[in-house]
This record gives structure tokens, C-alpha cells and sequence, in this order.
């Protein structure tokens, strides 16, 4: 020990090491995270966000549209649900008053219409085109837009149109499939969510708001009479707007311009309703996955460490961390929210190659210096989702 304790002595005489730095243990290999997006709220959507058909009804659906012409224009999300939604705008003219059987899906209506010419209401509008964005594999949902007089007010006092969330866009859009239109800011050609047609509305900019319709369509519309009048229409409906799930066993509400909170729908009976005000509830992210890290080989106990390494101080603990810390070594387990059945990839660089997940979990183990692990789902109809990332720093 002596001899060490010389020999130490001498390297600091020699090249000057500091005494602090020549008896300092190795430097420690911290691990951080330096950006991500994978946070609980990824898993955290009400059950009523989104409710789908079954897989086998959503097939049947997508055959019959493809006979019956309809060719979607793949370039992007929205190029895809545009053209979408100016095909259902022109498959029937609007009846107000002809209800459909309430077990009729959207296949049923297509085929009385297709059949039998039968028009139908902006329910059904709002009904089918959700339906086949999700025999595409999109998230789609139908919303009903109740008038701030919804309780007593009479008839007209509810309108449907419905919203679709965009991978591309990371966001809900609003679309009214009775007019074949969707809504964007001045300048913008990127479609708007309803709430964030409110909030247009809310700050005074509801007049500057752009009326978008696909020239292809056959409601075309084109003249500023036309638009102006279909933002006065829809002016009528900023109350509050609903979402029901599938079994009717619940409507979820968010208040916007409402004062009260309504227990009447046209004088008739409201039942099973829910009210928020938290717009976040009703626009969650959605497809997105979260992913969970544990480290693998990490099964000795805190106390019999400190045992085996003599550490019995705090000094000691710092001075001998490296010998104990943790290394990048994961096994990554995949959540999801989403109703679809999915299956998940992952890649460790925005360059490489997508690699598929077997069952929802795998192995990752980070470099020296920064990493970038990113993890997407693809759902029963080949759709992909937006993807989620962790960045993570190996070094000292």
C-alpha cells in the first residue's frame, strides 16, 4: 500500500494530476432521456372516442364502394378522406325526415340507396362516410352539433356531420359530408377540428374561415354566396357537440357556447348524457403507442449490492456507482389504446428499416452517445400510425 501510495504521489509531482482526479474512480456512463413523446396519456382515451365495426362488416363495406366506383386518391391521409368525402356527398340527395332502421350500418344505406334511390338524412351522411374511412383503416367517428337551443328550441336544432384523425396531420378534422366541405383558416388549406372551428368563432375570426370543397365533387360548391350561406348554417350549432358509442349506452358531451347543461333534445327525453368541458377529452392522440422500458438483468436486491460492494457511506455509494449503474439493456413491452387489432414495428433511426414486432415486446439495447428508438402500430388494414419516440443520451 505504501509503495501504491508513492507511486500516486509521483504521477502528481510528474504531470501534475490533481490529487482529486488521480484518485477518482472511473467516469460514470449516465443514461437520460433527451426528447420523447411517450407519455401516459398515449393510453389514456375514454372508451367512447372511437368505436369501430368489426373487421369482417368494414371488408364487405370496402368491396362494395370499390364496385360501385369509388376510388380514393391515395397521395396523402387528407387527399384520401377528401376524395372520400366527395364521394358519399354525392351518392344521395338529403331527406330530412327518412329515417333508417336503427340496425342499418352503412353498407344497408348504400345499397337502398344504390337500389332503390332512397334519399336520406344528414345522420346518415355523418353515418357512412365514418364507417368507410374505417373499412380504410382510419379513426373516424361520428358528432352530433346541438344549437344552444337543443332542449325546447323545436325542430332543427341538431346537426350531424363527423371527424377522422390524420396520421399525417397528427389531429382531428371535421368533415360534413351532407355538403362534401371541410373547414380551414385563411391562407391554410389544412382542414380544422370543430373545436377549433369554435375556437375561430370564439376569438372573432369565424367570418375569415375558408370553405373547402374537392372540385370533383358533385356539391361543388365554388360561389361566396355558397360558403357564406354554409357558415351561417353551421353557425347554428355551436351549443355543444356529442359522441355516442355504438351500444347507445352513452352520449358524451363538450360545452361550448351552452349556458346550461341540457336534460331535453327537441322537448324529447336526453338520456344517458355526460358533460365535459375539458376539450382534451374529447381530442385525444390516438394511434399512438406507448411503450414501457425495463431493464433486463436487473434482479439483485438493493441491500445485497451495498453488501457485496462494502458500500456504507454516501461517499461510498458516489465513489462506487459505476461499478452498479445501470445499462441501456431494455426489454421494450408495447401498449395501445386502439379497439383494431394491431400489430407494431420498431426502428432504431428515422433511416433504417421498419422491423416487425413478434407479439408486443422486444429487446433494444442503446450505443455510447445518442439513440432514437421509434415504435409505430399498423392496424388490421394496413394503416400505420403516428410514431412514438424516445431519444436517449448514453454517455458521460
Amino acid at each position: 500500500m505504501r509503495l501504491i501510495a508513492l507511486y500516486i504521489s509521483f504521477l502528481i509531482v510528474l504531470f501534475g494530476i490533481p490529487f482529486s482526479q488521480a484518485t477518482t474512480s472511473p467516469k460514470l456512463q449516465k443514461i437520460s432521456i433527451t426528447k420523447t413523446n411517450n407519455f401516459l396519456e398515449n393510453l389514456a382515451i375514454p372508451e367512447w372516442v372511437f368505436s369501430p365495426l368489426e373487421y369482417a362488416e368494414l371488408k364487405k363495406l370496402k368491396d362494395y364502394v370499390e364496385e360501385k366506383g369509388f376510388k380514393p386518391d391515395v397521395s396523402s391521409e387528407k387527399n384520401f378522406v377528401v376524395s372520400a368525402l366527395s364521394w358519399v356527398s354525392g351518392q344521395w340527395e338529403h331527406d330530412g325526415m327518412n329515417e333508417p332502421p336503427t340496425t342499418f350500418n352503412a353498407l344497408d344505406i348504400l345499397r337502398e340507396v344504390h337500389k332503390n334511390k332512397t334519399r336520406y338524412r344528414c345522420v346518415e351522411y355523418g353515418l357512412v362516410l365514418t364507417e368507410i374511412l374505417q373499412a380504410y383503416g382510419f379513426i373516424s367517428r361520428k358528432i352530433a352539433l346541438r344549437s344552444n337551443n337543443v332542449a325546447y328550441g323545436g325542430f332543427g336544432q341538431g346537426h350531424i356531420a363527423m371527424e377522422v384523425w390524420i396520421n399525417d396531420l397528427n389531429k382531428w378534422i371535421f368533415l360534413d359530408p351532407q355538403f362534401g366541405v371541410f373547414l380551414s383558416k385563411k391562407d391554410s388549406k389544412e382542414p380544422l377540428s370543430f373545436h377549433e372551428i369554435y375556437q375561430q368563432k370564439k376569438i372573432g375570426l369565424y367570418g375569415e374561415l375558408v370553405v373547402n370543397t374537392n372540385s370533383g365533387s358533385a356539391k361543388f360548391i365554388s360561389k361566396p354566396k355558397e360558403k357564406n350561406d354554409y357558415k351561417n348554417f353551421l353557425k347554428n350549432y355551436f351549443g355543444h357537440l356529442s359522441i355516442s358509442d355504438r351500444s347507445n349506452n352513452l352520449i358524451a358531451s363538450l360545452l361550448l357556447e351552452s349556458k346550461s347543461i341540457p336534460l331535453t333534445f327537441q322537448g324529447a327525453p336526453l338520456n344517458n348524457a355526460l358533460f365535459t368541458k375539458r376539450s382534451e377529452l374529447f381530442y385525444p392522440e390516438m394511434n399512438r403507442v406507448a411503450l414501457i422500458l425495463s431493464y433486463k438483468g436487473s434482479g439483485t436486491s438493493f441491500m445485497d449490492l451495498m453488501k457485496q460492494l462494502n458500500i456504507e457511506t454516501d461517499r461510498d455509494y458516489l465513489r462506487k456507482m459505476h461499478l452498479f449503474s445501470a445499462k441501456p439493456d431494455f426489454h421494450v413491452t408495447v401498449k395501445t389504446h386502439s379497439k383494431n387489432k394491431e400489430s407494431y414495428q420498431y426502428r432504431n433511426t428515422t433511416s433504417d428499416e421498419w422491423k416487425v414486432v413478434t407479439g408486443n415486446s422486444f429487446d433494444w439495447e442503446a450505443k455510447k452517445g445518442a439513440n432514437r428508438l421509434e415504435v409505430r402500430s399498423v392496424n388490421e388494414l394496413g394503416r400505420p400510425g403516428p410514431i412514438t419516440f424516445i431519444e436517449l443520451s448514453y454517455d458521460h
